[in-house]
């Protein structure tokens, strides 16, 4: 009956903290440094849920995080991957919120906790972030200034061509390494790429997007 007791709370402590898996975590520390943002701006209610908890407080050597929140709808999720004492875990909390309620007051009334592993290695999945350009990657205000069209009018005048993305998802990357902490964000790169196919960072970021989609597999859920 111990033993029994025993392999229950293991589970659930599996199933609370995500997929564990053996990893030297200076694999990633010693060789990736990253500059601290000067501010760094929380997620708000959707971090102050126990299953996702701020990024500042998390006692991990690293910890990746992947954020997927769409802009029309009462939910979204995060993706987090951590690695402390040469053990990664890796979890998607996908969580639902009231859209009646002032964005101060939100608070998430419902979460779906998966475990998460890499479709390959832990080893190539790090290895292939930093090929794409991850841990140094520009937010999307910076290259807000590249992002400009022209046209020229019937009366010869050339003015600046706008467009508006209204709808979409937001995506939100953030990097801990020991005590350093930088994040970049998103809205809906492939459409503004459509838009302004110059400005190589949108397609870029579009496949940072899809690397965290389609290199992840499900484990348990609860």
């Amino acid at each position: 009956m111990k033993h029994k007791l025993t392999t229950i709370i293991l589970l659930k402590t599996i199933l609370l903290f995500g997929q564990e898996s053996k990893f030297n975590c200076d694999l990633v520390t010693d060789r990736v440094k990253i500059e601290s943002d000067s501010i760094n701006y929380e997620n708000s209610f959707i971090d102050n849920h126990k299953d996702i908890g701020l990024i500042s407080k998390s006692k991990a050597d690293f910890e990746v995080r992947y954020y997927n929140t769409p802009s029309l709808t009462n939910g979204g999720h995060v993706i987090i991957i951590s690695c402390a004492d040469n053990t990664i875990k890796a979890k998607k909390v996908t969580y639902w919120f009231s859209v009646n309620q002032d964005y101060e007051k939100r608070r998430i009334n419902k979460t779906k906790v998966e475990e998460l592993k890499p479709k390959k290695t832990w080893d190539s999945f790090f290895d292939t972030l930093e090929k794409l350009n991850f841990y140094d990657f520009p937010t999307m205000e910076t290259i807000r200034p590249k992002m400009k069209k022209y046209m020229t009018l019937e009366d010869g005048r050339v003015v600046e061509k706008r467009s508006m993305i209204t709808d979409g998802v937001y995506y939100t990357l953030e990097i801990k390494i020991a005590d350093k902490i930088r994040k970049f964000s998103y809205h809906s790169p492939i459409s503004w790429y459509r838009v302004y196919d110059h400005v190589d960072e949108l397609r870029q970021a579009e496949e940072i997007k899809e690397f965290f989609k389609n290199n992840l597999t499900k484990g348990n859920s609860r």
